[in-house]
């Protein structure tokens, strides 16, 4: 192969590679097509679900930008590919479902669940709150009907998450309910035992108005309590959640030590007291005073929350900052509410102490007066509460809907079988390819008349096109062909050249040889020797082949007695010599004798060749192969010129330079050698050009 490869030299080997090419290319293309067609169609459902919480900020993940998402979506994305959301699919299944994904029925509901999680893919439309739910089967309706199931599923968590929030404050309430509901049932039997055990009891309207100052401080104080309580039960939910989705434990700051947060504690508890007391006694609660009272309080819950921060850092780059706010404001709200207890607790204790200065009886109709209007006012309250929870709860929906149902596609994915043939037909082109130049480059056969040219600085004396397909000589020869048919224009060809070749001296005796067998040197022969005698001159063809002669073949004549009886004295030249027409006359081999060499190189062999070469106008010799005889060699010091045949992607380079290195070493002169065989419709430039000139012009003299 050339080192650098033209278009021309590479169409050249893709032609004359083409079987190789188009095996290769079918060995891919094949495979390809049958685990195509064989592999199951896969189906791609897709369910549209919007997260529609309102007020919810979708700020889109960017880490280029350095922006990261403060929104669910995210997170709902992820849970969205959990395994446990895929077994509430998997167990939420109808038995013909689970028949449909399991058909052998040995598959267990984990499973069942992985397999379903492997086949579902998640997108977030981005800048929005839509995301996509896309799931892949091999049946269409199972894909959509799946694809549908999980946004369920994942509305139906979702609705279950938001109604867990107020599962724990709602259990509180209804605990206290039924507890204040007994306590107030026994403070009103214990009033009406008071009553009937003294009938004549009066009580002073100075102690009626202390007594109410009291209960209103114990009403709020349980209020307070509830109030706390109801906020510590979210607190501890939103715990359990941010500890399962962060996965560590998140501190009480009720049971910290801080130094800042204690200092801030107690300015609340003091401001609290001296709020409530301005409150309780009875001046108004609008007052600039209280006004100015309640400024401050909310000053120090800022500071507090800032405090809290500290402790609980909320970091604005990860998606859990929303249940990290929501913890810190109500630790915020609880250590407000523990100072408001503090100061009311303080406040209650000091007022039952000024009571003990009462009569007994008095302050046993006091207290058991104030204990039933506290139980009843804490009631009420616990009622409100406990209704407030139940319309709550009754009103929670779920933030997710679905916006676009999946439907069963109508056509699958995978496999892409036009993609698929294309990508292995052009994958098979080009191993096909590949192979081609592989098979070339390791290919050290002669492919053009150019390779002979540049290795062998020998001129190529002509083209010699394929001849027929068949193996019998006889029909291989220009005789049997019009006048203006390739082969004959090529055997004209070689005739011309090898005048051309040293015009101040005809070369009369040539030597047609050829490295190795089976290259085309006797058709060769024969045919140059018919395009001397078309020519008019006397031509001799002699098959000096004599291990394995073919020339007697050409022309229907027996090869005995030949060249090697009149060698060998048994012959007289009239006795060898036969006419094929009026300028044509050949010379059989002969019997094969025991030593050829000897006869070859005999001095009968050379004084046989000087009387032919003066008898006749050119003289051919048809010799052996170079490389397998010492037969050609001995001929080629006693002819005029030796031209050497070599086949087409046939004869090796190496062959040629040795059988040029022989000739010439023994002697000879090479005259140039001869391209044969070569398949010029398979070529281009000046070769292809010249096959169709020569065809185009024979079919019009035709």
């Amino acid at each position: 192969m050339v080192e650098e490869l033209t278009l021309a030299e590479f169409l050249r080997i893709m032609r004359g590679r083409k079987w190789l090419v188009t095996g290769l290319t079918l060995l891919v293309l094949i495979p390809a097509g049958i685990i195509t067609f064989m592999l199951p169609p896969v189906y791609e459902a897709e369910a549209v679900i919007a997260y529609g919480k309102p007020g919810e900020a979708i700020v889109v993940e960017s880490f280029i930008e350095g922006v990261y998402s403060k929104s669910p979506i995210p997170d709902l994305m992820e849970e969205i590919k959990t395994k446990s959301l895929a077994r509430e699919v998997v167990l939420s299944l109808s038995d013909t479902i689970i028949k449909k994904l399991d058909p052998k029925g040995e598959a267990s509901v984990e499973d069942l669940a992985e397999a379903i999680r492997k086949n579902i893919n998640v997108k977030n439309i981005r800048g929005t709150s839509i995301i996509k739910i896309i799931y892949r089967a091999n049946d269409p309706a199972l894909c959509a009907f799946i694809a549908n199931r999980i946004a369920e599923t994942v509305i139906k968590r979702n609705l279950e998450a938001k109604r867990e929030e107020i599962r724990g404050i709602k259990e509180f309430v209804e605990h206290q309910l039924e507890l204040y509901a007994k306590r107030l049932e026994e403070s009103e039997k214990e009033l009406m035992d008071f009553y009937k055990k003294h009938p004549d009891f009066s009580y002073d309207t100075v102690g009626l108005v202390k007594d109410k100052i009291l209960e209103e401080l114990e009403i709020l104080y349980y209020n307070t309590y509830t109030e706390r309580r109801m906020k510590e039960e979210k607190l501890t939910y939103l715990r359990e959640k941010l500890k399962e989705e962060k996965g560590t434990v998140i501190p009480d700051v009720s049971k910290l030590s801080i130094d800042e947060i204690e200092s801030i504690r107690a300015k609340l508890i003091s401001l609290e007291r001296e709020y409530i007391n301005l409150v309780v006694s009875g001046k108004d609660g609008n007052s600039p005073k209280a006004k100015d009272l309640e400024r401050q309080i909310e000053e120090l819950k800022a500071q507090l929350r800032k405090e809290i921060e500290k402790v609980e850092p909320v970091d604005p780059f990860v998606r859990l900052s929303t249940l990290f706010q929501e913890v810190i404001d109500l630790e915020t709200e609880i250590e407000a509410l523990r100072a408001k207890e503090k100061v009311l607790s303080g406040l209650i204790r000091m007022k039952e102490k000024k009571r003990e200065q009462l009569p007994e009886i008095q302050m046993e109709f006091a207290r058991l007066l104030r204990r039933n209007r506290v139980n009843e006012k804490v009631y009420t309250f616990l009622l409100e509460k406990s209704e407030e929870l139940r319309i709550t709860e009754a009103g929670k929906v779920a933030d997710i809907k679905v916006i676009d149902p999946a439907t069963p596609p109508k056509n699958p994915i995978k496999p892409k079988k036009k993609r698929n043939l294309a990508v292995a037909l052009v994958l098979g082109l080009l191993f096909g390819i590949g192979g081609a130049l592989m098979v070339e480059a390791l290919d050290t056969s002669v492919k053009s008349p150019d390779d002979i040219e540049k290795r062998l600085s020998l001129p190529v004396l002509a083209v010699i096109p394929v001849i027929g397909k068949e193996d019998d000589i006889k029909t291989k020869l220009i005789k049997r062909f019009s006048s203006r048919s390739t082969p004959v224009e090529a055997y004209r060809s070689l005739r011309t050249n090898i005048s051309f070749s040293s015009p101040e001296k005809k070369k009369k005796i040539l030597l047609i040889t050829s490295p190795g067998p089976g290259e085309g040197k006797t058709l060769t022969s024969i045919n140059l020797a018919l395009t001397y005698a078309e020519l008019g001159e006397r031509t001799l063809l002699i098959d000096g082949d004599i291990r394995k002669p073919m020339v007697h073949r050409a022309f229907d004549g027996k090869k005995e007695p030949g060249l090697s009886e009149y060698l060998a004295g048994k012959a007289d030249i009239k006795d060898i010599l036969r006419k094929d027409n009026d300028n044509l006359f050949y010379i059989t081999s002969g019997t094969l004798p025991p030593n050829p060499p000897g006869l070859l190189e005999s001095e009968r062999m050379k004084r046989f060749l000087q009387d032919m070469g003066k008898k006749y106008d050119v003289v051919i010799i048809d010799s052996p192969p170079v490389l397998a005889f010492t037969d050609t060699p001995i001929l080629a010091g006693e002819v005029d010129a030796t031209i050497i045949v070599a086949r087409a992607n046939f004869t090796s380079v190496q062959a040629l330079e040795d059988a040029k290195e022989l000739i010439e070493h023994a002697g000879g002169n090479v005259l140039g050698v001869v391209f044969n065989m070569f398949d010029i419709r398979k070529s281009y430039g000046y070769y292809h050009y010249y096959y169709y000139y020569s065809y185009h012009e024979e079919e019009k003299g035709g």
